[in-house]
């Protein structure tokens, strides 16, 4: 995966290790906000990064 600012839906899914589906109900939720060009849906590196740091933390 190249280090870049903007990952299409296939690349976020791997850096966060989810499923696609998965990754389309965080957006339906409002959880992410994904960006369209053209045909393409684009998610922002940083709001992936946001979104991982917003996670509880497991107290163990």
């Amino acid at each position: 995966m190249p280090n870049s600012e903007v990952l299409s839906v296939k690349e976020a899914c791997e850096f966060l290790r989810i499923k696609r589906t998965f990754f389309y109900e965080l957006a339906y939720e409002g959880r992410l906000n994904p960006l369209k060009l053209g045909r393409r849906t684009l998610v922002r590196k940083s709001e992936l990064i946001a979104l991982l740091e917003s996670l509880p933390k497991m107290g163990f």
